[in-house]
């Protein structure tokens, strides 16, 4: 699997010769997933189905842990390479809702967070 390369905030990476950065195989699989995940239900005007259903688990007064790592291992799920979600878990500290999954692909295990 290739994809572009995006940095901290979403942009387009730029290599050494200005060229559009690519990454490859297993980090492509990684960055495709942090992105799944970034994805909010209803969001989408062509997949108004797809997304992490942000507003009924996290934005709310109680947090739906169960819930929330639920739909970003079914998230997960959906990218291509990604054979096996080993796990998913999340925690609210100090008003801040983050996750980190552990994922099986074609290309070796991986580790995502947000």
């Amino acid at each position: 699997m290739d994809t572009l390369k995006l940095d901290d905030t979403g942009d387009l990476c730029l290599c050494k010769k200005n060229n559009l950065a690519i990454y490859r195989d297993l980090n492509a699989i990684k960055q495709t997933c942090e992105n799944y995940v970034k994805a909010t239900l209803n969001e989408m005007i062509l997949n108004w189905n797809n997304g992490v259903p942000y507003f009924q688990t996290a934005f709310n007064t109680n947090v739906n842990i169960p819930l929330f790592e639920n739909s970003i291992k079914n998230r997960l799920l959906e990218v291509d390479g990604v054979e096996k979600v080993i796990s998913v878990e999340a925690k609210v500290n100090d008003e801040t809702l983050s996750y980190i999954a552990y994922i099986q692909t074609i290309y070796g295990d991986g580790v995502i967070n947000g």
